[in-house]
């Protein structure tokens, strides 16, 4: 409904008033920035209002409440998400027709969040907006990072790690929370003393305060009786009290700044002790500051402890927070003077647990004497917890010693983490039917045997909110039309498309707005492409040069998405080399121009991933420079992939690649985002793939290919794969390696030793069966193509996958 003149009216002069009071300028003589800080104020009131009601209303019907522990969180931007999600989209719209400025500056004006790093944090927001949305009562718990993982920029083709200064400014929706800060207690000695229930406790004598100030962030559920919940993130930055002046005076600043830096960077680098020391701080800070912010919201409700297990849920967000499984016990025990087995009832009834990988390395592993230095109560309650569950399994189990040790928590003088969420924890959920399966079958295998009743699935989703109605309006006006306008809170009007996917008029629209979409992401990255001295030639050279862009009815293949060999980026770029050698030679000319796109970061110790970003962008160098090539094909690694990048890159896609190694990538949730948008898949039988092919139905999924899961942990199982043979065998993978070990596109010294070790990898090791998939998954790129050039059925193809994603929303997953 359109805003009346009144309201806009009071609104221009309220956004003036702002503008005064905060900057002491008039509104229109005020920067981008500023007024983007004036427009968040005052959209920031209406938001607080309805804040102060869901908390109210929650005082007072008393219901369950949801308490979510993540170390990541990737919301994007909050200012225009949460005009929308109060449906003051229109009346913004009319304001800044007023005012005169463009919605579309001011939203590029604000800074991502650096909360996060890739899916695991996406997710987490994604399950924040529908909790609010769906009003069910929840908080979220995480860290304030000052300067997050890290900002990508790529010189010279090179990933260049930089401080992600998002804090530099003021964020009008972050709010100090003094009533939920935390103080948090390291290293220290233990002192035993029994509790008023005769349990044996342990306190610290000697320890390390550290104070944890608490910043909540509003959570905006869309509609208008949607609820507002919070986000509370603790940071250590800017407190006196973390500051050791008498270790600074002794000239140890080392020392004097330890507890100032914890919350300064996402995933310090594990590859020293220092780093794996912050982590580990980091981790108990997030549980110590939750636990104790829970508590207090119990008992602002209740009194009796016994009430817990029915009124509070507690979900750990992977193995990061999982010391919260020993840290409940042991608060319940120590500080509230429970016996054991009402603690032990309580936790198990609290908690549970969310598995995101089968990678070891992900399943995280704490070395005991770390652990018993930072954490010597929380180390005692994990040797009492392991303790009791192995004497029990004994019994059960007698003369098992096999099996004692897959399930003992401490094992090898190392903490496993996961395993003591499979104890402890209420329920085990994978995010896909095929992972929920795999976790059972595979790392927590004599866990399910155990406790068969604790493992169950939950999909993951993704909240349409943010990925169509904000990322692509055309598109959300586009379905608005089609399926009317309830569509934004019940996904299950989705299906309703499948009568419109063939219809000639409805095709035609949807193709429209797909080329406004690349349109727009294409005067996007013209406009922000990289300035400094070498990126233009790493990157946008022949692509965006005077700002000559591809022409319409170009083919948009995109792959973004964190760098890891499993991901298989590496299999898409080997493939773009084929190409490329194909059209230079004219034995294959594409019959569409196509327009590869890359994003995402690595980490910053992966070497072999980071070595595949200078492969990317020495491909992109080459066919873009290449007259004969780039008629037909153009390639670019975009830097510092994040959510704001994600809503510009996501809907300009005809396919995106999910082509991880069957087995190993746990869910994926871009490709509900691009499928939602109109973007075909390209994949492996891996992950949430499965679930949405059946949905969509095969007949409208023709672009799978691939070893299945089965045939890749056999060979893993066999020890029968052996990429050496690939390479003497095929003549399209031998010239692959022999050109990685030529100049043909390494332009430095450093561009020829990567490449060289990324060929002896692909030769020795190729740990994710790359070269094994790579001649299907080149064709079947082809094939793509092909098919692209019968526009009306692949708009229909389109048009019934959207009808299919229904079902991957975050609010189904949520219910």
């Amino acid at each position: 409904m359109s805003p009346s003149k009144e309201t806009i009216a009071s609104n221009v002069q309220h956004i003036r008033q702002v503008a005064l009071i905060e900057f002491g300028q008039p509104f229109e003589e005020l920067s981008i920035r500023e007024k983007a800080e004036v427009i968040a104020i005052a959209a920031r009131e209406e938001v607080l209002v309805r804040q102060a009601a869901t908390q109210k209303t929650y005082q007072k019907e008393k219901p369950k409440k949801l308490y979510y522990l993540s170390l990541e969180y990737l919301p994007g931007v909050w200012t225009l998400m949460n005009v929308i999600n109060v449906l003051q989209l229109e009346n913004l719209k009319e304001v800044a027709k007023i005012l005169n400025f463009s919605i579309n500056d001011l939203e590029e004006a604000y800074v991502d969040p650096a909360l996060g790093n890739g899916g695991l944090g996406r997710l987490a927001s994604c399950f924040l907006d529908s909790l609010a949305t769906l009003n069910m009562p929840a908080i979220g718990y995480g860290l304030l990072y000052e300067y997050g993982i890290f900002k990508q920029e790529i010189i010279y083709g090179t990933q260049i790690e930089t401080a992600e200064t998002w804090l530099d400014r003021r964020n009008p929706w972050i709010r100090f929370d003094p009533n939920s800060s935390a103080k948090v207690q390291y290293n220290g000695d233990l002192r035993e003393s029994r509790n008023k229930s005769g349990e044996v406790t342990y306190s610290l004598a000697n320890y390390d305060e550290v104070n944890a100030q608490c910043f909540s962030i509003p959570t905006v559920g869309y509609g208008e009786f949607a609820g507002v919940n919070l986000l509370k993130l603790f940071s250590t930055k800017a407190i006196s009290s973390n500051f050791k002046i008498i270790s600074f005076s002794a000239g140890d600043l080392a020392a004097a700044t330890k507890f100032t830096h914890i919350t300064s960077v996402l995933y310090p680098s594990d590859a020293v002790e220092l780093g794996k020391e912050y982590r580990l701080m980091q981790e108990y800070l997030l549980v110590s500051g939750a636990i104790q912010d829970i508590f207090r919201d119990f008992f602002s409700n209740y009194t009796d402890l016994s009430l817990m297990k029915d009124k509070v849920t507690i979900q750990l967000n992977d193995t990061h927070p999982a010391i919260a499984c020993a840290e409940l016990i042991r608060v319940l025990v120590r500080e509230y003077h429970t016996t054991i087995p009402l603690a032990w009832d309580i936790a198990s009834h609290c908690l549970n647990y969310t598995n995101h990988t089968i990678l070891q390395e992900a399943l995280e592993k704490w070395d005991e004497p770390l652990f018993r230095r930072l954490l010597p109560r929380q180390l005692r309650a994990i040797e009492l917890i392991n303790q009791f569950i192995c004497d029990q399994v004994r019994q059960k189990f007698p003369y098992n010693e096999d099996l004692i040790r897959q399930i003992s928590i401490i094992q090898d003088n190392k903490i496993h983490m996961a395993r003591l969420c499979c104890h402890v924890c209420n329920k085990i959920n994978g995010v896909a039917k095929l992972h929920s399966e795999l976790i059972k079958e595979t790392i927590f295998k004599p866990f399910a045997k155990l406790y068969p009743a604790k493992f169950t699935n939950v999909t993951n989703g993704v909240t349409f909110r943010r990925w169509a109605l904000k990322c692509n309006p055309a598109l959300a006006k586009f379905f608005d039309d089609m399926i009317g306008p309830g569509w934004v809170t019940d996904y299950k009007k989705f299906t309703e498309l499948r009568k419109f996917a063939n219809d000639p008029q409805t095709k035609s629209r949807f193709a429209a707005i797909k080329e406004e979409a690349k349109a727009n992401l294409l005067q996007h990255l013209a406009k922000n492409r990289m300035k400094k001295e070498g990126s233009d030639d790493a990157l946008w050279a022949n692509v965006f040069h005077q700002n000559k862009v591809p022409e319409k009815g170009v083919f948009f293949d995109l792959q973004i998405k964190r760098l890891h060999e499993y991901k298989r980026q590496m299999m898409n770029a080997l493939h773009l080399m084929l190409l490329m050698k194909e059209i230079k030679e004219k034995s294959y000319i594409p019959p569409v121009k196509k327009f590869s796109i890359f994003a995402g970061k690595s980490a910053a110790s992966y070497t072999l991933m980071k070595d595949l970003i200078r492969l990317i962008c020495a491909i992109s160098r080459h066919i873009n420079n290449d007259s004969d090539v780039s008629a037909h094909l153009k390639c670019i690694f975009v830097p510092n992939y994040n959510v704001s990048l994600a809503e510009k890159l996501i809907p300009a896609a005809d396919t995106s690649q999910q082509i991880s190694t069957a087995g190993f990538e746990a869910s994926g949730t871009s490709l509900f985002k691009f499928c939602l948008n109109g973007g075909l898949l390209v994949g492996t039988l891996d992950g949430a793939t499965i679930e949405l092919k059946e949905e969509v139905g095969e007949a409208y999924f023709p672009f799978i290919f691939g070893a299945t899961k089965d045939e890749i942990f056999d060979k893993i199982a066999n020890h029968s794969y052996h990429p050496q043979t690939l390479v003497n065998e095929n003549p399209q993978i031998r010239w692959l390696i022999d050109t990685l070990r030529s100049d043909l596109l390494a332009s430095y010294p450093e561009e020829r030793e990567a490449f060289y070790r990324i060929a002896n990898y692909l030769e020795n090791s190729d740990s994710y069966f790359t070269l094994l998939d790579l001649p299907r998954y080149h064709e079947m790129q082809k094939e793509c193509l092909k098919a692209y050039c019968d526009k009306d059925k692949w708009n229909h193809l389109a048009l019934m996958n959207i009808a299919g994603v229904g079902n991957f929303s975050s609010d189904r997953s949520i219910e």
